[in-house]
């Protein structure tokens, strides 16, 4: 994620002789600071009016929860399972109160479906969405599609609806699994796992009925046996070869009024791969389900508020991505209640990450003096110091961080940067590598670990950490850059960063903030291939970067030498698509005007990046300075309108900038 830092990764994988889709994903937050996420995975399958939507639920709900009905026939008496009964809008309903690992969509015209399957561990929430088949949805059909077909779409996420998010701490990192099964003949579903997907009815005649299972396997099962049962014993047993290849059935006569039956699939060994007894689910009691309409939850009128109902709205608004909001709600609760630590610490937390660090660190140093083991006030408080110039300060902090919680893989990141900046590379090497058997998931510290076995010469170290790294995250542009300087292989890196030049920065970035200023260098002033690039449209050439320039002149004097021609050459590009959002361009931009305070462009693209963190002030000064030099920028003044309106000034004033 360009802006925030965060990185998802998805593999599919696709074994030899297996019949099923596996689908492991890793979510993992690489930056400095905290970050809000949530996920889904979501397939499209197409349907015809016939087609059943197999959930294992008894109850959905409604986006937020604001709703729960019965399922498959809601309060309306519609049987929302079959497609063709979709006639009043959009279905777009969650799982509520199901804890079974699968669901499917069930083709009868084909004898045919798709099955998803993931742990509730991994992915517990289920959704079910349809187009409808009203007026509208018909216009989505011709919208969306070549012949006016329609399809459901399968979603499994994190959390119980899609309003729900949470939060990724600095270098975590969390991982799950799902599978995708194809299904055909076997009339309908009742069980799936990774191993195998079955169906199990009665056709009843008079007094007696005959039981059938179909059985579907994701892989050869030679000598597997499969088993029928009822209280009373084995209605049918046998060993049998199962490919994917073959629909397995088999039945068994059973009285009309036999109690469950139940099916079981086991390998040579005996283990068990399947197993289900009818009409028998996990399913959260139904007396604890409750229907219809949930109550509103009341907000208080903030002069009524407590310092808890403070927090959460702060809390709420921050989770929804209203970084800027969230703030001002846990300023405003921290004029109500000025002794509140729980607000100090997050309004500080929260400034730090918006870049306003100034503000931040008084409120998070009376947080940790309150607080001796506040190790997050501590942390980002450490941050705050760091861009602010205060190295030791944050040292001594960072080194308190990293003794044990959460934080510490972040805190061993920042001491090993300081160690390589101050020439200790063996230091920083160290603490790196101890970093890593703490913090496996840490992806962010193997990369740093390869640099630094580089940087000493320790090719065979830096190979080997750039081995397991790249098997766990192979895509990565900081990993391929590293390779590239390693084994001289990759060399299509160049291609990749070519199309997006905040990938080039991204990566100096790293370089730079562990003193590694010849690598940073030579991707800054790198000539980059024109052909083979796959980039988005409108997207700048690194050439024509003035944010590759700005830092290439910056890193020059980091060896004494002068960078004013690049700081000269970046000051006649253009800014549109440059949105500059990491702590070291203040740095960088401040080096620049250093070098010739005229640079309008220079002024344009720090006031932007003030504005990002809600710095009006900071943001309108450095606007108008740059519209003093220039005036013919149109967005300066386009800039200074919204960001008037935005923060509530007087209209006159937004009216004069545009």
């Amino acid at each position: 994620d360009r802006v925030y830092g965060l990185q998802w990764i998805v593999q599919l994988t696709l074994r030899p002789g297996r019949a099923v889709l596996e689908q492991n994903t890793t979510l993992y937050n690489r930056s400095d600071v905290r970050r809000r996420f949530y996920w889904w995975t979501n397939a499209g399958v197409r349907v015809t009016d016939d087609s059943r939507i197999l959930y294992p639920m008894r109850f959905t709900a409604s986006h937020g929860f604001r709703d729960v009905d019965t399922w498959p026939v809601d309060r309306r008496g519609t049987d929302n399972s079959v497609v063709g009964n979709h006639r009043f809008g959009p279905v777009s309903r969650f799982a509520h109160g199901s804890r079974e690992p699968w669901m499917a969509v069930y083709h009868p015209s084909a004898d045919a479906g798709v099955v998803h399957y993931s742990s509730p561990a991994d992915l517990p929430a289920k959704k079910i969405w349809s187009w409808s088949s009203d007026a509208d949805g018909l216009d989505w059909r011709r919208a969306l599609s070549d012949d006016s077909s329609t399809y459901v779409e399968i979603q499994a996420g994190l959390f119980r609806d899609q309003e729900t998010y949470a939060y990724l701490q600095p270098q975590e990192r969390i991982r799950f699994s799902a599978y995708w099964l194809p299904v055909r003949q076997l009339g309908g579903l009742v069980r799936a796992t990774p191993d195998a997907a079955v169906n199990l009815w009665r056709e009843v005649s008079g007094d007696s009925a005959t039981a059938i299972v179909a059985l579907n396997v994701t892989r050869a099962l030679p000598d597997a046996s499969v088993e029928l049962r009822s209280a009373r014993g084995a209605v049918s047993s046998g060993r049998i070869a199962l490919t994917p290849a073959t629909t397995y059935r088999t039945s068994g006569r059973v009285a009309a009024g036999e109690g469950p039956l139940t099916v079981t699939l086991r390998d040579r060994n005996g283990a068990v791969l399947l197993t289900h007894t009818e009409g028998v689910f996990d399913y959260t009691p139904e007396s604890l389900i409750r229907t219809g309409a949930t109550p509103e939850q009341r907000v208080a009128p903030p002069e009524r508020r407590t310092e808890g109902e403070w927090l959460e709205a702060g809390d709420e608004l921050e989770r929804n991505g209203a970084m800027l909001g969230a703030l001002a709600a846990y300023r405003a609760g921290l004029a109500r209640f000025p002794a509140s630590l729980p607000l100090e610490r997050a309004a500080g937390r929260l400034a730090v990450s918006e870049m306003q660090y100034a503000a931040a660190e008084p409120l998070l140093f009376d947080a940790l003096a309150r607080h001796s083991t506040d190790y997050e006030s501590a942390y980002y408080l450490a941050l705050a110091r760091l861009v602010l110039g205060d190295t030791l300060r944050a040292r001594l902090l960072l080194e308190q961080v990293q003794q044990f919680g959460v934080l510490r893989p972040s805190a061993v990141y920042w001491l090993a940067a300081l160690d390589a900046r101050a020439g200790d590379l063996a230091g920083a090497y160290a603490r790196v590598r101890r970093g890593m058997q703490d913090a496996p998931g840490a992806a962010r510290l193997a990369g740093v670990a390869a640099m630094l076995a580089r940087a000493q010469g320790r090719t065979p170290d830096a190979r080997s950490v750039l081995t397991t790294a790249r098997a766990a995250d192979p895509v990565s542009p900081f990993l391929r850059n590293e390779v590239r300087l390693t084994w001289g292989r990759d060399t299509l890196v160049m291609a990749h960063l070519a199309a997006d030049p905040e990938r080039i920065l991204e990566i100096a970035t790293e370089y730079i903030r562990f003193g590694q200023y010849r690598d940073a260098l030579e991707l800054l002033a790198a000539t980059y291939p024109t052909s083979g690039v796959v980039s988005e449209p409108g997207m700048p050439r690194p050439e024509r970067y003035p944010l590759i320039a700005y830092y290439r002149g910056f890193v020059r004097e980091q060896f004494g030498e002068s960078g004013a021609a690049d700081f000269e050459a970046a000051s006649r590009m253009p800014t549109t698509y440059v949105f500059p959002n990491r702590p070291e361009a203040f740095a960088v931009l401040a080096r620049a005007l250093a070098a010739n305070p005229r640079d309008a462009t220079a002024h344009h693209l720090l006031g932007n990046l003030a504005m990002s963190g809600g710095m009006l002030d900071s943001a309108a000064s450095e606007w108008r300075r740059a519209a003093a030099i220039e005036p013919r920028i149109p967005t300066l003044h386009r800039n200074l309108g919204y960001a008037f309106l935005s923060a509530g000034r007087p209209a006159e004033e937004a009216r004069a900038a545009f």
